[in-house]
C-alpha cells in the first residue's frame, strides 16, 4: 500500500512540477505577448501571422493646391472609396474614385470647377495562378480577363498584406487593456502602397500635376501628422488604420516661376470579418461584350488618330509638319513667347480670335528658327472669342469635321473618349483620346461647338 501511495505521490509530486514548468512558460509568453517591447515589435508579429481571410474598407480623401508664379491657385480634390475581400491568395475589390479640378478665386470659391475622374473599377485576381488571373468588371456588368500586368495599380490601391516594419522604426507603441496602437509619423509612410496610389511616382495627383512637381516633391510637402494604426492585443489582428496629415508645403526651387504646392490627405481604414471570407468565387468572364470590345475599339481609335493628325486646308498635318504649311497662311509668330517655352505661340490677322501653338520636339525649349528648320510636332489652336467660333475660323479638319462641330460629331467619328469633363458653371465640354502612352488628342466645346484642339506628340 504504501508502495502505491509513493508511486501516486510521485505521480502528483511530477504533475505539480510539470505545472509549475508549464506555468511558466505560459507566463513568460503571456508577458512577452502583452508586452512586445516596441512599435516595430508588433509589426514583425501582425506580419508573421500572415492573415488571410479579412474584408477591408477604405476612405482616403487628398486635396492639393497648387499655386503658379502669377499667383493662381489650382485646387485637386480627389476622393477614393474601396471595399476590398481577400481569400487566401484570391482577391475582390469594389473601388470608386473621383477627381475634380476647380481654381480658387476670393473667399476661396471654387470657380471653372471640372470633374477630371468619376468612375468605379471593380477586379477580381488569383495570385495562385501562374501567371496571375485578373478579371476586370465592364461598364454592362459583365466581366473581362485582362493581363495580370494591370493588377498591379488595383494591387497598390487596396492590397494590404504586409507592413514593412522599416517604416516603423521613428513609430511610438502605446498598450491598451486590448489593443495595440502604434502611432508613426506620415513623413515615415509616404512611400507605402496604400499612399503611392495618390502621390507616387504614377500617382493620380502626381500624374496631374506632371511636369510641375514630382512624386518625390508631392512626399516632400508633408510636414507633420500622423498615422495611427491599431491592433487586437489577443490575436495582433490590424483592425484600423487612420491617416491624418496636416497641410505640407513643398516650393519649386526655380528661378523665378516657383509654383507652390500645398498637401493634404486623410484616410480611415477598417479590417474586419476576418477568417470569415473563407472563399471568393471567380466572377463568369463573357467574351463577346465588354472590355474586349472596347479594347479592340480603343485599339482602333489609337491606331486612326495616330496616322490621322487632322488637315490644314487640303494638307495632312504630319510629324513633324513643314513650317509652310502655316507659315503660307499668314501665321506669325509672337516674340514673347519664344523665352523658355517647348512651344511657340503664332497669331494671324485673318483669324483674329485664334491663336495657334506648335511644339518643338521632347521637352526642350524651342524658338521660331527651331520650328522653320525641324517643323512642329503637335499643335494647339484655341478660339478666345465670345461669339461664333466658326467665324473666320482656320482651315483645320479632323475626320473632315472641322471648329463648330458638336460633341455628338467627334463621338460619331472617333468613338467614346477615354476622358470627358464638363464645367458645371460654364458648360464648357472636354474630350480626351489617347493613341499611346504619352501622346493624346484633346477637344474642347463652347456652346456644343468645337473650338479649341490640341494634339500632343511625346517625341522624348
Amino acid at each position: 500500500m504504501k508502495k502505491w501511495i509513493k508511486f501516486f505521490g510521485f505521480i502528483a509530486g511530477s504533475g505539480t512540477i510539470a505545472a509549475v514548468i508549464v506555468g511558466g512558460y505560459y507566463g513568460i509568453t503571456g508577458y512577452f505577448r502583452n508586452n512586445p517591447g516596441s512599435a516595430e515589435a508588433v509589426i514583425r508579429r501582425y506580419n508573421e501571422a500572415g492573415y488571410d481571410n479579412y474584408r477591408m474598407t477604405y476612405n482616403l480623401t487628398a486635396k492639393s493646391s497648387v499655386t503658379d508664379p502669377d499667383n493662381v491657385t489650382v485646387t485637386t480634390p480627389v476622393s477614393l472609396t474601396s471595399v476590398f475581400d481577400r481569400s487566401e491568395d484570391v482577391f475582390l475589390l469594389d473601388c470608386n474614385l473621383s477627381m475634380d479640378v476647380y481654381t480658387e478665386g476670393e473667399n476661396n470659391e471654387e470657380n471653372n470647377k471640372q470633374v477630371v475622374v468619376n468612375s468605379s473599377y471593380d477586379s477580381w485576381l488569383d495570385r495562385s495562378k501562374n501567371p496571375y488571373r485578373f478579371l476586370t468588371r465592364n461598364t454592362d456588368d459583365s466581366w473581362s480577363e485582362v493581363e495580370a500586368t494591370d493588377s498591379e495599380y488595383a494591387i497598390q490601391v487596396a492590397g494590404f498584406t504586409d507592413l514593412d516594419p522599416s517604416f516603423f522604426k521613428n513609430a511610438t507603441l502605446e498598450i491598451t487593456d486590448d489593443k495595440f496602437i502604434v502611432t508613426v509619423p506620415v513623413q515615415d509612410i509616404v512611400n507605402s502602397m496604400y499612399l503611392s496610389a495618390v502621390i507616387g511616382d504614377s500617382g493620380l495627383v502626381t500624374s496631374f500635376y506632371e511636369g510641375v512637381f514630382t512624386g518625390e516633391d508631392l512626399r516632400g510637402a508633408f510636414s507633420e501628422g500622423e498615422a495611427v494604426y491599431t491592433f487586437d492585443k489577443k490575436t495582433v489582428q490590424l483592425e484600423k488604420l487612420d491617416i491624418n496629415s496636416l497641410p505640407g508645403t513643398y516650393t519649386t526651387d526655380g528661378s523665378e516661376n516657383n509654383f507652390t504646392v500645398n498637401m493634404q490627405i486623410n484616410m480611415n481604414m477598417n479590417i474586419t470579418d476576418y477568417g470569415k471570407i473563407s472563399s471568393i468565387d471567380e466572377p463568369v468572364v463573357n467574351s463577346e461584350t465588354g472590355n474586349d470590345e472596347d479594347e479592340k475599339q480603343n485599339t482602333e481609335i489609337a491606331e486612326t488618330i495616330a496616322s490621322d493628325h487632322g488637315q490644314y486646308g487640303d494638307t495632312k498635318i504630319t510629324d513633324p509638319t513643314p513650317w509652310n504649311v502655316f507659315g503660307d497662311d499668314g501665321w506669325t509668330a509672337d516674340p514673347e513667347s519664344e523665352d523658355g517655352y517647348s512651344f511657340v505661340a503664332y497669331s494671324n490677322e485673318k483669324y483674329p480670335d485664334y491663336y495657334l501653338l506648335l511644339f518643338g520636339k521632347g521637352a526642350d525649349t524651342v524658338n521660331h528658327s527651331d520650328i522653320e528648320r525641324r517643323g512642329a510636332y503637335g499643335y494647339s489652336i484655341t478660339y478666345g472669342g465670345d461669339g461664333d467660333p466658326t467665324e473666320s475660323s482656320p482651315p483645320f479638319s479632323w475626320k473632315g469635321l472641322t471648329i463648330g462641330c458638336s460633341p455628338e460629331q467627334i463621338v460619331e467619328a472617333f468613338g467614346e473618349p477615354l476622358f470627358h469633363s464638363t464645367d458645371e458653371e460654364s458648360g464648357d465640354i472636354e474630350y480626351s483620346y489617347d493613341f499611346d502612352d504619352y501622346s493624346s488628342i484633346d477637344f474642347g466645346f463652347k456652346n456644343n461647338k468645337l473650338c479649341d484642339v490640341i494634339v500632343y506628340v511625346s517625341t522624348w
